[in-house]
This record gives C-alpha cells, sequence and structure tokens, in this order.
C-alpha cells in the first residue's frame, strides 16, 4: 500500500456539506521528511470506512460492557 520508505502514512477527510460522504486525500513523510502524495485506489477507501466501521462498532460494544 505504502512506498517502502514511507515514515508515516498521513489521512486527510474532506466531509460533504451534507455529511453524506466523504472525500480520502492520502499523503506519506517519506524518509527525508517530503510529503508526498500517496494515490491509492478506490477500494482502500471502501476498506478503510469498513474497518473504521468494526473498529466503532467494538468500541460501543466495549463500552457498553462497562456501563
Amino acid at each position: 500500500m505504502a512506498p517502502d520508505d514511507a515514515q508515516k502514512i498521513l489521512l486527510d477527510v474532506e466531509l460533504s456539506p451534507e455529511n453524506n460522504h466523504a472525500k480520502f486525500l492520502y499523503d506519506y513523510i517519506d524518509g527525508n521528511r517530503y510529503k508526498k502524495c500517496l494515490s491509492l485506489s478506490p477500494k482502500t477507501d471502501k476498506d478503510f470506512i469498513e474497518n473504521l466501521a468494526i473498529l466503532h462498532r467494538r468500541t460501543a460494544d466495549l463500552n457498553s460492557m462497562k456501563a
């Protein structure tokens, strides 16, 4: 997914005014500390959203168990 020299992956999310969709922008910091654009496929966005939803559900489940 990321180049071999990537030290950090950065994610910027632009939400629509209606809050019904988002645009994901990926960058990375290389070994020389330069910020570079990271071009990923739409599948990456889909996978990210699915994993974020799973994390949200698990966090909600853990919080409900503590209450």
